[in-house]
């Protein structure tokens, strides 16, 4: 059974282009459910019913995990199941029938115009890892990408001249999104000075020549990383908002 888990999560990853921080989150999921299962002696995942289904969302409800976490779940174990149908282990995925718990409604996060501009000054331009967190910042609010397709940017990706910037969004679908001019001169800056310094900083033999956002080790800066940095500079300018990448890319929905 970890074999079909391994290869669902290898086939996520290489057909249908799904972030490293979701294949965590489903990795989880699905560990949490095989191990139910195989403590119930159940056997052969074909043989799985609506009643067992049922019983193991009411064990997840017991659990006290929220409505919002206890659906992503569910659509952990729908997916799986959809590639056990798919690979012919099972014959119907009795999941696609079973309804998920209602998700409470949340206002999403959003900065105000000027909480935004501050947000976007915060950074020490003139330091080595503020000019480039000041390049994340203004790439972020300037096109409202998501944290994995911010980390997946390489060097080609980029057209300063047009002003655009291409990714692979979810589904590996491509599409241009455009920057404001602050974005382009944020990343001359970070490209014609920090990026170089930081290129000099790769300790592996393999040098990191295409990503465009560098760590302070000369590697490809990570999800996380972006995260810290925005927390970073949240704290700076005493935001009480729970803000996060995701709250930057509502503010660019919001101010367009």
């Amino acid at each position: 059974m970890e074999n079909l888990k391994d290869n669902f999560i290898t086939y996520l990853r290489a057909v249908k282009n799904v972030s490293p921080h979701t294949l965590r989150a489903y990795g989880s999921d699905l560990d949490q459910f095989l191990e139910y299962w195989q403590k119930r002696g159940a056997g052969n995942l074909a043989l799985a019913d609506h009643r067992f289904f049922r019983r193991y969302l009411s064990h997840l409800q017991a659990l006290n995990y929220s409505r919002s976490t206890l659906s992503r779940k569910l659509t952990s174990l729908r997916r799986f199941f959809n590639y056990l149908e798919m690979e012919g282990v099972i014959s119907t995925n009795l999941l696609s029938s079973l309804s998920s718990p209602r998700k409470e409604k949340r206002l999403p996060i959003f900065l105000k115009l000027e909480e935004m501009l501050q947000l976007l000054d915060s950074p020490f331009y003139k330091t080595l890892l503020g000019c480039r967190d000041r390049a994340l910042l203004e790439v972020l609010y300037a096109t409202g990408m998501r944290v994995g397709e911010l980390v997946a940017l390489d060097l080609s990706h980029l057209d300063l001249e047009r002003k655009e910037i291409r990714i692979m969004a979810k589904g590996r679908r491509e599409r241009i999104l455009f920057l404001n001019q602050r974005a382009v001169q944020a990343l001359k800056d970070y490209l014609s000075t920090s990026r170089m310094e930081l290129m000099r900083r790769e300790r592996t033999k393999a040098r990191t020549t295409e990503a465009l956002f560098l760590n302070r080790n000369g590697s490809r800066l990570s999800s996380r990383g972006v995260r810290y940095v925005v927390a970073k500079y949240v704290r700076r300018i005493h935001l009480i908002k729970k803000v996060s990448p995701h709250s930057i890319r509502h503010s660019f929905a919001t101010h367009l």
